[in-house]
């Protein structure tokens, strides 16, 4: 796992607060309802402005360094999923589905 030093220096061209759409690349193009869904959960906090959500850089970097299972893991990690395909491997972001 990488340091909170690497991640700030590896997204030091965004801002120390980030748009839904910055937060979406940083985490290597997730989808929209998929970021919408971490920050309305509180995975990561964030706030919002007149309707648009705003997140601080620090804690996209606290969720990607955290123990949550959907924050466990790195950019390089899901990089590599992305680069395989998502039909090829379990999504880093999904949810197991119900046996029944």
């Amino acid at each position: 796992m990488q340091s909170r030093k690497y991640y700030e220096a590896y997204w030091s061209q965004y801002d120390d607060v980030v748009t839904l759409n910055e937060f979406r690349k940083m985490l290597g193009g997730l989808g929209e309802v998929q970021a919408r869904r971490l920050l309305q959960n509180k995975t990561v906090k964030s706030f919002k402005i007149r309707g648009e959500y705003h997140i601080p850089k620090q804690c996209v970097i606290d969720y990607v360094l955290s123990t949550h299972p959907q924050g466990s893991n790195t950019i390089t990690e899901i990089n590599m999923l992305f680069s395989k395909g998502c039909r090829e491997t379990r999504h880093p972001f999904s949810y197991p589905q119900n046996e029944a």
